[in-house]
């Protein structure tokens, strides 16, 4: 079975989904940059121990976490990413966000790319 081209979300998004995620690669630019200034930004200022993060999905299967992951880290290698494990689900989130309204542009992102389920959570440093 060839597995080229195969993502674990091909069951739950319609072609026309498809076409726009293809449409949309240009977001994945954009917040690739936003993402490169930020980077600046907190260079000058000093961690902070709350964030906002984007939790993508939760499932209990791990190799449908670590392909999603994959996928993730090719398209925006600068991106922190993060896997939790909460008996018996694995959460896999996104970024690590100063402030709502940062997370906010990056969710919509993920949503124009298929990404529905995704939502912002409130973390901390440990």
């Amino acid at each position: 079975m060839d597995l080229e081209g195969y993502s674990p979300l091909d069951n739950f998004i319609t072609q026309s989904e498809k076409d726009t995620i293809e449409s949309n690669q240009n977001s994945w630019q954009y917040f690739s940059l936003e993402l490169e200034q930020k980077k600046i930004s907190q260079q000058k200022k000093s961690p902070a121990n709350s964030f906002y993060t984007i939790q993508v999905l939760i499932s209990d299967n791990l190799l449908m976490i670590d392909s999603l992951k994959s996928t993730l880290k090719t398209l925006i290698p600068e991106l922190k990413q993060n896997i939790l494990y909460d008996p018996p689900f694995y959460k896999f989130r996104v970024g690590e966000f100063q402030t709502k309204n940062q997370a906010n542009k990056f969710l919509n992102i993920l949503e124009k790319n298929g990404y529905i389920t995704s939502r912002i959570v409130s973390d901390k440093r440990r």
